[in-house]
């Protein structure tokens, strides 16, 4: 079982919304600010409580991009930085202060405090590159796809299907096709250099520490 808990500061108000698994009760969340409020209320001031009960993880999260939109995100009480669901952990980017310098943590692009400009991304001249994406996904929002309402002919679903004859998959992406079905989502990486998004162990093996964007700053 899965459940959606909202964690709130007794003191002044201020909430968090995440998922968890239900096992440990003294949980209270994750989130950057959060985990700084903790440490500075003290956790006996922090309440936990569960808003929703899901049977597994892919319904949870689900559940909770319903719940922690961008109108989520402006509310001054809540200290969640991400939208909700498995989406949410895309389209983010590590971000400082502007005025104080001081780091806040990764945060979706569509947080409203990244758009005003509040917030700033902690390596010079990223802010261009994330703000067009944002861009991008407002003009994509309204627009169609470039094959919606197309419907494929007789004749090009037998060329697709001619085409994939006698081509034998691997045993890891049998599993992976199978891990799919089973409804297990594969985690997403954000690398918080260049921003690039992507599942899976190549994330790990071409970004985060050893990203082209760090190792052109000392090239």
């Amino acid at each position: 079982m899965f459940i959606i808990y909202k964690t709130t500061n007794k003191i002044n108000g201020k909430f968090y919304i995440g998922v968890h698994n239900g096992t440990r009760n003294w949980y209270k969340g994750s989130g950057s600010i959060l985990k700084k409020a903790i440490r500075k209320y003290g956790v006996s001031n922090f309440l936990r409580e569960t808003l929703y009960e899901l049977d597994n993880e892919v319904e949870a999260y689900l559940k909770e991009q319903e719940i922690v939109t961008v109108n989520l995100l402006s509310d001054p009480l809540c200290y969640n930085l991400r939208l909700g669901g498995r989406g949410g952990r895309s389209g983010v980017v590590t971000v400082k202060d502007k005025d104080t310098s001081s780091i806040i943590g990764s945060v979706s692009i569509l947080h409203p405090n990244y758009v005003s400009g509040k917030w700033v991304h902690i390596l010079k001249g990223r802010d261009t590159f994330a703000k067009a994406r944002i861009k991008a996904l407002e003009v994509r929002k309204n627009q169609p796809g470039p094959r919606t309402g197309q419907t494929l002919s007789n004749e090009t679903k037998e060329k697709i299907r001619k085409s994939r004859t006698g081509i034998k998959q691997s045993i890891k992406t049998i599993e992976k096709r199978s891990a799919a079905l089973k409804g297990i989502i594969p985690p997403t990486y954000t690398c918080p250099h260049c921003d690039k998004i992507g599942k899976g162990n190549s994330m790990k093996q071409w970004h985060f520490n050893r990203c082209k964007f760090i190792l052109n700053q000392f090239s």
